[in-house]
């Protein structure tokens, strides 16, 4: 207000239709000469019936008013569409609002904020200053005295003036955002009460208690209108156990459309599906798309996908973009690829990045890299960072290096940290280091386990072995299971095998393939080779050659040669370079020489010095005494040359 002194200003209370205000603005616009500020605190709790909208705002423009709103970073990330977001009937009023660019304001005042506040002359300020403990907003609404009183518990003296507020909180905490009546909170805190003895206090002491302001200023209760008919715990109150199953009943029964989508989110992210469902089901069978794509998508991760791609479907023919990427990318998941493109397409002409992605990925895996290029530079000139990361892909992959680089510098720039990993590596495939260590450290800022693995291998090719372990070991802590088996790795190099085992286990039983063939490795050359064969066998599972072929030796040597070809042929059959050579010896081994020779004559193609030595043995023996001594000196010649 400091840059608008003279205006009048107007805080609506939550709940208010703010249709008649521009209206009632101009009829008392003598008392206002300045004119307005419109406040609305917590903007996310005024969406539902607000009716606020970008032709609102322009009106109350027109009316000389100023409309300031402040909404929390967590819930204008949930709430808010992107730039190119169309807005969805669905959220009706609000959505559209949020695109405005926000002003993002540290809760906690820097030094030299803090400094002007202590030479203010004003004893609340220079308290909250020199409390760097809390907010300077929590300081000033009391937020220390009431956290405080929070956190004695039920056995402070006032067991249901605490359960009135537990259950105001819970609530908030589960998603609910409208404000809540006195007997809403009565018929909701019995969940709190301890048992007796004592008895709790009585119901007007208990209310006093949960609403007398403290310090002057809020209370653990704050009214959010003129009346005091409606309320809310105070902002900085935090739930001090998991919402109860009571609780999450009551918020969907308590809760607006909008509260049922907050709600649904918020159960999602707490791992309670089944509320979330509750939550969107009812949305969805009214027709909402939004609710319909989001029912849908839960319903995808449980497995019941024909009952999502029902929804998907509904959702997609009301030009609900998300739910046609959605119900495309099923349909590629399902390999009907053709129908996952239509849909691609569709959403695409409605102008959103991420189904040009989409297709554009479908695109480039049925080899029409052209055309997914295409897409890839629409999303990206869009600023999908996403999109400019694939492009980068591709460009890369097609030896258009310095464009790559481009596309991965503007992503990493616009923050994205699977852009900044992937400059990083390509920086370090072209000699530069220095910079790419530059890049992986900027990811890891942002906590990306996979840059702090990428880090590693910097540092470990560059002899910084010490330091290598610490970035795999952080990662690895986190349940990076790429990061556990670099970190196995790096252990058994260093001969500290038993600590190499217990990461490679880690990640093999998180379902990590390599570290799956690592651990047959060590346990293999610690002579425990039943379990290895088990774990090779695991990582076959998910087809992984490495442990075929590794499989097949173990077996070979174990005399088991007939499954040891098997294993031999099926690496063979994905072009398995030491699988064809080993597969060539067991042959020969055999006597079966005319198919040994094809197979070491296959792998000496790729420079294998192992397969030339076993064809120029055949050729010697065969009496190609010319040939066999050319096998034989390109063998060492390649050798050499590694």
């Amino acid at each position: 207000m400091r840059n608008l002194p003279d205006r009048i200003l107007v805080a609506p209370p939550e709940g208010t239709d703010l249709r008649s205000l521009p209206a009632w603005l101009k009829e008392r616009a003598a008392r206002a000469p300045r004119g307005w500020v419109v406040w609305l605190d917590d903007l996310d709790r005024h969406l539902s019936a607000s009716n606020l909208t970008p032709a609102l705002v322009t009106e109350l423009g027109l009316a000389d008013a100023v409309v300031a709103a402040t909404i929390r970073q967590g819930e204008l990330k949930t709430l808010r569409p992107s730039a190119t977001d169309r807005v969805s009937s669905s959220e009706g009023v609000g959505y559209a609002v949020l695109k405005t660019p926000p002003i993002t304001i540290d809760r906690s005042w820097n030094e030299r904020e803090r400094e002007r506040a202590r030479s203010s002359g004003d004893d609340r300020l220079a308290k909250a200053a020199d409390d760097q403990r809390f907010g300077v907003a929590e300081q000033l609404a009391a937020g220390p005295l009431l956290q405080s009183t929070w956190n004695d518990g039920p056995g402070g003296g006032h067991p249901r003036g605490y359960a009135l507020v537990a259950a105001a909180v819970d609530l908030a905490s589960a998603g609910l955002a409208s404000p809540l009546t006195r007997e809403q909170l009565h018929a909701a805190h019995t969940t709190y009460l301890p048992p007796p003895p004592p008895l709790p206090e009585g119901t007007d002491q208990a209310w006093e208690w949960a609403t007398c302001p403290r310090s002057g200023t809020a209370g653990l209760l704050v009214p959010v209108d003129h009346e005091g008919l409606r309320w809310r715990a105070f902002d900085y109150l935090t739930a001090q156990c998991s919402v109860p199953e009571s609780i999450w009943r009551l918020a969907l029964d308590l809760a607006t459309d909008r509260d049922r989508f907050t709600i649904a989110f918020t159960a999602y992210d707490a791992e309670r599906f089944d509320i979330a469902g509750e939550a969107w089901r009812p949305l969805a069978e009214e027709g909402n798309p939004e609710a319909m794509s989001f029912f849908g998508y839960l319903l995808e991760k449980a497995d019941q996908l024909v009952e999502a791609e029902h929804w998907y479907r509904r959702a997609a023919e009301l030009d609900d973009t998300h739910a046609m990427s959605r119900l495309g990318n099923l349909l590629r998941d399902t390999d009907r690829v053709e129908e996952a493109e239509h849909w691609y397409r569709k959403a695409t002409e409605l102008g959103e990045p991420n189904p040009m992605v989409r297709l554009g990925q479908l695109l480039r895996d049925t080899d029409r890299v052209e055309e997914a290029e295409h897409w890839y530079r629409r999303a990206a000139e869009l600023d999908d960072t996403h999109a400019m990361s694939r492009l980068g892909d591709l460009l890369r992959d097609t030896d258009r290096v310095e464009e790559a680089e481009h596309w991965y510098r503007r992503a990493a720039e616009l923050d994205d940290t699977h852009a900044m990993v992937d400059l990083g590596d390509l920086l370090r495939d072209t000699d530069r280091a220095e910079e790419a260590e530059h890049w992986y450290r900027r990811a890891i800022e942002q906590n990306d386990t996979y840059a702090m693995s990428r880090l590693g291998n910097l540092l470990r090719d560059t002899d910084r072995v010490e330091e290598a372990e610490h970035w795999y070991r952080r990662a690895a802590e986190l349940d990076d299971t790429y990061a556990m088996s670099r970190l196995g790795d790096l252990l058994r190099d260093t001969d500290r095998v038993e600590e190499a085992e217990h990461w490679y286990r880690r990640a093999a039983e998180l379902d990590d393939t390599y570290a799956m063939s690592r651990l047959g490795d060590l346990l293999r050359d610690t002579d425990r080779v039943e379990e290895a064969e088990h774990w090779y066998r695991r990582a076959i599972e998910q087809n992984d050659t490495y442990a075929m072929f590794k499989l097949a030796f173990m077996l070979w040597e174990t005399d088991r040669v007939e499954e040891a070809e098997h294993w031999f042929r099926e690496a063979t059959e994905q072009e398995n370079i030491h699988a064809i050579v080993g597969l060539g010896f067991l042959l020969t081994s055999k006597g079966c020489l005319e198919e040994a020779e094809h197979w070491f004559r296959k792998a000496t193609e790729h420079g294998n010095t192992n397969a030339m030595a076993g064809l120029a043995h055949l050729m010697a023996a065969k009496g190609c005494s010319e040939e066999a001594e050319h096998w034989l000196r390109l063998a060492d010649e390649t050798k050499e040359d590694d």
